[in-house]
């Protein structure tokens, strides 16, 4: 029979044991978004990107090949000799400023590819700490499920032999065991959802959703220094990669617009040839210049509406890169201000709860179910107290998105 002094032992015991594999390796955050940025296969796409543009851009600086031209030409049947008989090199023609705007062209491209590439890496590492930090939310939760099924399978031993021993009701063991089946399927998914959030971290890495990982986690906030959101603006306007795309694409469609009014002359082209005619010895030279009457109206209206669409989306930008820091900040300081608060009362309190009811059960004055209520109070403010975790090192991931720096290299107010 279990006595109560033993059920105190074993449900104390339970609340201190760590998760099924939380001796494994441990992930850090830094070793992560390190990983990710190295072994991303979206990363080595952006990379041959950037040596495809480079490709193109020295493409851009060749000249059109010429082209051998064979003239055979009014040949009489009874005396083939007395015909035309040429051969020649006709070479086409840049005019007018094409093949600058063409290496122009290409040269931006090259630097929107980077630009892009370095974009994603922003991007990437800002996805990781995000992933990471629900990784380690579904863990905590996979943790306390785990705690919380022992116990009340501890309860449901405790109740089927006190019940054999005539000390308590059978409605005592049924409840147990409802208990005990509950707290069985919420392991279940929790570990489910720990699944899926290894996966989608997984793949950020670069591996395989099923690879086994656990992260570590981090120190708890203690205190939170920030810059002025004013100050964070500004360093966002001058720091995200994105605004410097949005005006590298207005120098783009510029270019393409110059382009579209050069590109009137293509089919540019001179002929030198040399041969017989009529059996003498002879040569000829042509050129051929396209007449611009039409002045490629169509090309130069829709590079100049690309350009005005580029212009606008920079200005959009701008104001989405304010709010979003605006956003991120004030969400920083109202989820530290969270953590706070539960630091400094709800998990005291929580805890103090849970060692009243086990200290009223061994007393006799309250029965196993007050402790695994006790006990599911606790795992509850926890599990609170881990959303709020992750919905702060969200925040500030959204903030060093928002504002293009990490945090830690900025200047702070110090609060």
């Amino acid at each position: 029979m279990f006595s109560r002094s033993l059920l105190f032992v074993l449900v104390t015991g339970l609340s201190c044991l760590p998760g099924v594999a939380w001796a494994e390796d441990r992930l850090s955050l830094t070793r992560a978004v390190s990983q990710a940025l190295t072994g991303n296969p979206r990363l080595r796409a952006a990379e041959h990107q950037i040596a495809a543009a480079k490709a193109r851009e020295i493409q851009a600086a060749a000249f059109p090949n010429p082209n051998l031209t064979l003239i055979v030409d009014q040949v009489p049947l009874p005396n083939p000799l007395n015909g035309n008989y040429m051969a020649g090199i006709s070479q086409p023609l840049w005019l007018g400023g094409q093949h600058e705007s063409r290496m122009a062209v290409a040269k931006l491209d090259t630097q929107l590819a980077e630009l892009d590439y370095a974009i994603l890496r922003r991007e990437m590492a800002a996805n990781v700490r995000n992933e990471f930090a629900r990784l380690l939310l579904a863990q905590a939760g996979y943790r306390f499920s785990l705690l919380s099924e022992g116990s009340a399978a501890t309860i449901r031993k405790a109740a089927e032999s006190r019940y054999k021993a005539g000390e308590v009701a059978r409605i005592e063991v049924l409840q147990a065991q409802v208990e005990h089946s509950r707290a069985q399927r919420e392991v279940a998914a929790a570990d489910s959802r720990q699944v899926r959030a290894r996966g989608k971290l997984n793949i950020l890495l670069g591996q395989q959703a099923q690879s086994p990982i656990v992260v570590d986690e981090p120190a708890k906030p203690e205190r939170l220094s920030l810059a002025p959101v004013d100050d964070l603006i500004k360093q966002g306007l001058t720091n995200r990669p994105e605004l410097r795309r949005a005006a590298l694409m207005i120098q783009h469609e510029t270019l393409q617009q110059q382009l579209a009014r050069t590109s009137v002359w293509t089919g540019t082209e001179v002929t030198a040839a040399a041969g017989a005619v009529a059996g003498q010895a002879g040569f000829s030279a042509t050129m051929t210049v396209p007449i611009p009457i039409y002045q490629q109206q169509g090309e130069v209206a829709e590079a100049n509406a690309d350009r005005l669409r580029a212009e606008a989306e920079r200005l959009a930008l701008a104001n989405e890169i304010t709010l979003d820091v605006q956003n991120a900040y004030h969400e920083a300081r109202s989820s530290f201000q969270l953590i706070e608060l539960f630091q400094k009362t709800y998990l005291q309190q929580a805890e103090r709860l849970a060692d009243n009811a086990r200290r009223r059960f061994v007393a006799g004055e309250g029965s196993g179910f007050e402790v695994l209520e006790a006990r599911r109070s606790q795992r509850d403010v926890q599990a609170a107290y881990q959303q709020v975790l992750l919905e702060y090192r969200q925040a500030l991931t959204n903030l060093e998105r928002a504002v293009g720096q990490d945090l830690a290299d900025m200047p702070h107010d110090g609060h």
